[in-house]
């Protein structure tokens, strides 16, 4: 750790970007406009959605539907490689497609694998149901990271700390409200979530083309 200390005091970093500070009231004015309240809030149910699945979905496999443990651990691991496999797509797809159409169309994956695990007991169609759900999830944070670096690129820093401190209120209150109403409401929340996302977002998308309009 003494040689780190040592090596990064003699290290030269590139100058600030913005070498003046941004106005205090730029900052608050930034935290009450409409698409930084609605993209953040957006992360606040994806971070929910993806907390409570990694949290609880083997417990509701095994405990509701009567999947043995090895299945009911491994729809953990699918899940997460349905994520890691969307986002090697990620790329391709938004090169071809809008982040609009494409967060959209996750969300009804991501349903999709929600009513296979909520509908079916069997062991395959369920694990294939954690995949999908992964595989829904996987383009929320990127898109909306995304909107939120592109619209506030003077104070990206500042917007990302705003919406990634409202996805973690997210993540521990969603957690928080399945613990509170029982294991069997996990796929319920999840569905929840995902209208919630759904409605927010399009919120966002309809604002700014009004946006888009008016300015023309």
């Amino acid at each position: 750790m003494a040689l780190s200390v040592i090596f990064y005091a003699f290290v030269t970093f590139p100058a600030a970007k913005a070498k003046a500070g941004i106005p205090r009231q730029k900052i608050l004015k930034m935290f009450t406009e409409p698409t930084l309240l609605l993209m953040s809030f957006t992360l606040f149910f994806q971070s929910g959605m993806e907390g409570i699945t990694s949290s609880w979905i083997p417990s509701f496999m095994e405990n509701v539907h009567s999947i043995d443990k090895e299945n009911a651990m491994m729809a953990l691991s699918i899940s997460v490689i349905g994520i890691g496999v969307g986002r090697v797509f990620l790329s391709y797809i938004l090169k071809h497609q809008s982040a609009n159409k494409v967060l959209l169309f996750s969300m009804i994956i991501a349903i999709i694998g929600t009513s296979m695990i909520t509908y079916f007991s069997d062991a395959t169609l369920s694990l294939a149901g954690a995949f999908l759900m992964g595989l829904g999830y996987s383009s929320s944070f990127p898109v909306i990271l995304g909107i939120i670096g592109e619209k506030y690129k003077e104070m990206s820093g500042t917007a990302f700390s705003f919406a990634l401190t409202i996805a973690l209120f997210g993540n521990t209150l969603i957690n928080l409200a399945v613990g509170a109403s029982g294991l069997q409401m996990f796929p319920y929340i999840v569905m929840i979530c995902i209208v919630a996302i759904t409605i927010l977002f399009s919120a966002n998308a309809i604002l700014t083309n009004k946006n888009r309009k008016q300015s023309l």
